[in-house]
């Protein structure tokens, strides 16, 4: 059996196949389908009951695991590992859907300010579209504060 993701992707998939060869057809919402629908989202909560509904997520790294990395990112002047620690910040303080629009990121889209304690930070300034984000009502949050250590990369 499948996963209910499994199954609302294909819907989703034949549903774009669709509407490129015929746009009047909806199969999703039209009332031509509206018995098989009923049936779809009988299915979904069946599937749902047997507790194949569930989302797999990726587990979050562990402490121990983040202190290993952080420990080779700030162990050499090299530019190489100094670009990998710039890389594994970004992706922690402000990735959303891991590398989606990263590429297209700019100096310009962060800005560099400082909070009501004093303690400077990085923040973005631009929002970009995701895939689950299309409007504007979701703005990027997340700040990235400096760290007075040598851990932040600037050493000496």
């Amino acid at each position: 059996m499948y996963k209910k993701t499994t199954l609302l992707s294909y819907r989703q998939g034949i549903q774009r196949f669709l509407q490129s060869i015929r746009p009047d057809v909806d199969i999703i919402k039209g009332p031509l389908f509206r018995e098989s629908n009923k049936f779809f989202k009988g299915m979904t909560m069946e599937l749902k009951r047997q507790g194949q509904a569930n989302i797999d997520h990726h587990p979050p790294i562990s402490d121990a695991d983040l202190i290993k990395m952080y420990d080779y990112l700030s162990s050499s002047d090299s530019a190489q590992v100094l670009q990998h620690k710039v890389f594994v910040d970004i992706m922690m303080h402000f990735g959303r859907r891991g590398r989606e629009n990263l590429r297209t990121l700019r100096r310009t889209d962060f800005s560099v300010s400082t909070d009501g304690e004093g303690c400077m930070y990085v923040e973005k300034i631009r929002d970009e579209q995701t895939k689950n984000h299309q409007d504007d009502s979701c703005k990027a949050e997340g700040r990235m504060y400096e760290i007075k250590t040598a851990a932040c990369g600037t050493k000496g």
